[in-house]
């Protein structure tokens, strides 16, 4: 067969069905999924931006969930905006919008927390605890879990493990040891000994406790409070100091000078590391 260097001309007959849709199919696949991506980015912004527009903002947060029905964000969003406005329907709306939230994205775990708020306060506190112990699970070093879930343990009366929730919730964030106080103080009706047990896991928690004592002016019982961690104790009589020097600012110098003596009275008859310590708390207080 003789060869040819002519150049090979290949045309493709686009009458017949099936060849033409090779070539129309990709185009409809690739404007198909633009579609979705479109519906998808302003699903998530609609949802983003209705918490600021309140007068309209329910409606907002729907329109998301239409435009975007796989975006566990506009589901969340839709949800916390209905639990605002409190009433059994609205709950049960959070609640559904939640659930559709955990599912889309179940490793999320803000909406397994918010899951088990809404829960609790929809009646479910079983559901609601499976919840948020699953959010801490997703979570543990984050202290917002450990906190709303120690608080509803705290309502079902399981006082060892909220309070167990909350020492790690104040390890993660600090600021929240003053909470768990006033919390213990209302639910042991102010037994330090029994707040300082359940609520003062470490040497730190217990020197924060007596300084939060120190504030509700029980002096003796602030220093008696901790116990075996002596070598806190500076730290301990540095806090003092501080609010000391506060009352100093907002009372009379009659009512500080009585405060003064009475707390290195208090101090002298204790006798915890020597006289030394309440010389030096008297040359660093100033008053």
């Amino acid at each position: 067969m003789p060869h040819s260097n002519s150049a090979s001309v290949i045309t493709i007959d686009l009458r017949a069905p099936a060849r033409r849709a090779l070539v129309i199919l990709p185009a409809l696949l690739a404007i198909l999924s633009a579609w979705f991506i479109v519906r998808w980015y302003v699903g998530d912004t609609v949802a983003e931006y209705a918490p600021e527009n309140p007068a309209s903002a329910t409606e907002l947060a729907r329109l998301a969930t239409r435009w975007a029905p796989h975006d566990a964000f506009a589901h969340w969003t839709l949800g916390a905006l209905a639990e605002k406005e409190f009433s059994a329907n609205n709950l049960a709306e959070a609640v559904h919008e939640y659930e559709i939230a955990v599912t889309l994205s179940p490793n999320d775990y803000r909406y397994w927390m918010e899951l088990g708020r809404g829960l609790e306060a929809s009646g479910n506190s079983a559901g609601g605890e499976r919840a948020l112990g699953h959010a801490v699970d997703l979570a543990p070093a984050y202290s917002q879990p450990r906190w709303y879930f120690g608080n509803l343990l705290l309502r079902e009366g399981k006082l060892d493990e909220a309070f167990q929730q909350f020492a790690r919730a104040t390890d993660a964030d600090p600021r929240l040891r003053g909470q768990v106080f006033n919390l213990a103080w209302q639910v042991f009706g102010g037994n330090v000994d029994e707040i300082a047990k359940v609520a003062c896991p470490s040497a730190t928690a217990r020197t924060q406790f007596a300084i939060y004592l120190v504030g509700l002016n029980r002096l003796k019982q602030s220093l008696l409070i901790t116990g075996p961690f002596k070598k806190h104790l500076s730290q301990l009589l540095q806090g003092i100091a501080d609010m000391l020097r506060v009352l100093r600012a907002s009372a009379s110098s009659r009512d500080i000078a009585y405060q003064r003596e009475a707390f290195l009275c208090q101090l002298n008859s204790l006798r915890a590391g020597g006289r030394n310590i309440v010389f030096d708390l008297h040359s660093n207080l100033s008053l």
